[in-house]
């Protein structure tokens, strides 16, 4: 291990080949997911530095401090395409983007922080706060992902499985719902067609869209009509 470390840290200190590195040796779990994320910034090789350095000179204790705790991330799952015109993913990853920013950077800082707080009961708090912040944004950061691995996989949003009770009713009632349906999404494509919409109300509509879209096929079968009568252009 130290002959890795010490080449790396001698060398031209490439990120992407100290990533293997810490990924081969290192076994804190937070900063594993860190470096299995496949983006490279300014603040993770500066992480990646300081981590590898930590390790070469035998300061393994707090990295290794979540050893038991171990959670890693396909690659698979982890990854945004640049390319990708998906509408949905890429509502999921705007909605990722500023969380794990957010989780990245107290990743990078928790560690000077615990140190300081040896002898700063202030700064020992201020590192309760932070893990305890990295833990909520890390649970948030593995929803997002797993709804994307759904998505991939079933086409929709795990919020959008409604219930299909509906469908089995009475046909007054299949017929009164999906009215109502056409009519929210009239409603949805006129919010979603203007000039400018933020991206949290995007976020919150879009699937919504989905959904609606979904059940109403659901319910043309029903009555059996066109699959997508009623559905809107966008």
């Amino acid at each position: 291990m130290l002959e890795d470390l010490r080449e790396w840290l001698n060398g031209s200190r490439n990120y992407a080949a100290g990533v293997q590195i810490y990924l081969k040796h290192g076994k804190d779990a937070r900063l594993r997911n860190c470096f299995l994320e496949q983006i490279e910034s300014d603040f993770k090789k500066t992480l990646l530095l300081k981590t590898i350095t930590d390790l070469y000179r035998g300061n393994t204790k707090a990295i290794e401090q979540k050893e038991n705790t171990t959670t890693i991330y396909l690659n698979g799952a982890k990854s945004w395409p640049a390319d990708n015109q998906d509408e949905i993913v890429i509502n999921l990853r705007e909605q990722w983007r500023p969380l794990y920013g957010e989780m990245s950077s107290l990743q990078a800082r928790i560690h000077d922080v615990a140190l300081q707080g040896k002898t700063d009961i202030n700064k020992k708090l201020e590192a309760c706060q932070m893990a305890a912040r990295i833990v909520l944004l890390d649970k948030k950061i593995r929803d997002i992902y797993s709804n994307k691995s759904f998505y991939e996989k079933n086409k929709r949003l795990p919020d959008q499985q409604l219930a299909t009770i509906e469908v089995i009713g009475p046909i007054e009632k299949v017929f009164a719902r999906a009215e109502t349906l056409k009519r929210y999404l009239r409603d949805l494509k006129k919010k979603l067609t203007r000039a400018e919409i933020s991206d949290i109300k995007k976020n919150k509509w879009v699937p919504k869209w989905d959904a609606y879209c979904n059940e109403l096929r659901q319910l043309n079968n029903r009555l059996q009509k066109p699959e997508n009568e009623g559905i809107p252009d966008r």
